[in-house]
């Protein structure tokens, strides 16, 4: 163990000196273990400095888990304050290993300071415990960060929106359960909670809502009346999206809102005149959405929005078996869907293993899913570049020749290959690509 005397220190920039200067890089960890039990009289931001670690730039998970744990256990508040990029690594890491007590207590940490976070982790949090199957904490999650969020005074915009949607939707499905069952007695109840969240409870709104939630229908064809206006044919055709889901599935509304509400961009729809094709979307139309709505600078929002696209084919069989679309236009945006997948895949590249919890979603078989072995997610701890070479076997779609005027490009493509990320990234201390001329972790990593 290397000794630590404070005394030896006179200020941060001398403490800095040592730690970066004189100590080897594979000493510096057992340093900062010691600076946490025995720290210098002076402010150091010592999380900072576990950043630069080899083993926070590797993703070594017992040395973030033990700095981690010591820090939140010896000095809880600096910890609430800092936490950020530590527990962000953190949490990345142990949905990738299942390891639910580390998630805990990574969920405590997020519950304490949820507005430390909200950028990157805190809302990061979210959609992994939804994609990943663990729907109750989620929705615990949700409860305990969304007023906090929406009562700070250091956040602008609607920080909290994805909470209370979350907890709007668990509520929504409660009384999906009671009104299905013949039980509305608690159906104002959920207006008065829905209308604190923040939403519209109007009649003019949650009248059709309720009507639907009542209906008695376990049809796998459903059948879906669209209401005259125009404007009310999403929150219509939503509802029964999350009711085939649940009963199709026993997908929880709170995971299938969110592969829905992926398309409710503004003029998305209603611009084709041919009949079944309302709800095609062309390609370039498609990507050019999706594109608008990703974080592409940082990638902040990568994982959020792959989850997103990745369950757009569930969309498209409930749009297909409800007669939502004819038969042509659904196989034509099912291979829309398949080359979008395939340019997430190609964009996130060595980071793919992130999105293990893709085999675990129900309905392998529906078309425009891609069937990823488990070998294709590989384990970041082994091997932190994804390998060349194909590494799942397409689901054939079947395609009437007579709707493509000429068929797309991507039809006959070579097996898609995952991409492999050339270049390094930029280090937290380089300078930053954006061309500011500020160190990395001063601008853009922010």
């Amino acid at each position: 163990m290397l000794p630590i005397e404070p005394e030896k220190f006179k200020d941060q920039d001398a403490l800095h000196d040592y730690y970066y200067d004189v100590l080897q890089a594979s000493e510096r960890f057992t340093f900062l273990m010691q600076l946490l039990e025995n720290p210098p009289t002076f402010e150091i931001e010592i999380h900072e400095m576990f950043l630069d670690s080899p083993e926070y730039n590797e993703s070594n998970y017992e040395a973030i888990v033990a700095f981690a744990t010591k820090y939140n256990e010896l000095r809880p508040e600096e910890y609430s304050r800092t936490y950020e990029f530590i527990e962000l690594e953190l949490v990345t890491l142990a949905f990738f290993l299942k390891d639910k007590e580390q998630i805990d207590r990574s969920l405590a940490v997020l519950k304490r300071n949820p507005v430390t976070g909200i950028d990157t982790v805190v809302k990061n949090m979210l959609f992994q415990l939804l994609f990943n199957g663990y729907s109750a904490e989620a929705v615990d999650f949700s409860e305990a960060v969304w007023k906090p969020l929406a009562e700070s005074d250091k956040l602008w915009g609607y920080p909290e929106y994805n909470f209370a949607y979350t907890i709007y939707l668990s509520k929504l499905e409660k009384q999906y359960e009671l009104l299905h069952s013949g039980n509305p007695s608690e159906w104002n109840e959920f207006l008065e909670i829905i209308k604190e969240l923040g939403f519209d409870n109007s009649d003019e709104r949650m009248d059709p809502v309720f009507s639907i939630l009542r209906q008695q229908s376990n049809d796998d064809q459903q059948v879906v009346n669209l209401p005259v206006r125009k404007a009310d044919r999403l929150l219509i055709i939503n509802i029964h999206f999350l009711i085939y889901m649940k009963q199709t599935y026993s997908v929880p509304f709170i995971l299938s809102e969110w592969w829905f509400n992926l398309l409710h961009g503004k003029d998305l729809f209603n611009k084709r005149k041919e009949f079944g094709a309302e709800f095609f979307i062309p390609y370039k139309v498609l990507d050019k959405y999706i594109t608008s709505k990703l974080d592409t600078l940082l990638g902040s929002n990568y994982f959020e929005m792959f989850g997103k696209v990745w369950g757009l084919h569930y969309v498209y069989e409930f749009f297909y078996k409800a007669s939502l679309i004819t038969e042509p236009w659904y196989l034509k945006m099912i291979e829309n869907l398949i080359q979008m997948k395939k340019e997430f895949l190609d964009a996130i590249g060595r980071d793919v293993w992130q999105m293990h919890f893709v085999p675990g979603w129900p309905g392998q078989d529906i078309p425009g899913n891609l069937k990823l072995t488990d070998d294709f997610f590989i384990n970041p701890f082994k091997q932190r570049n994804v390998q060349n070479g194909s590494c799942f076997d397409e689901l054939p779609v079947h395609r009437e020749q007579d709707i493509f005027s000429q068929a797309p490009h991507y039809l006959d493509e070579e097996p898609f290959k995952p991409h492999q990320k050339e270049g390094k990234d930029p280090g937290r201390n380089d300078t930053c690509p954006c061309g500011s001329g500020k160190k990395y972790k001063k601008c853009c990593m922010r």
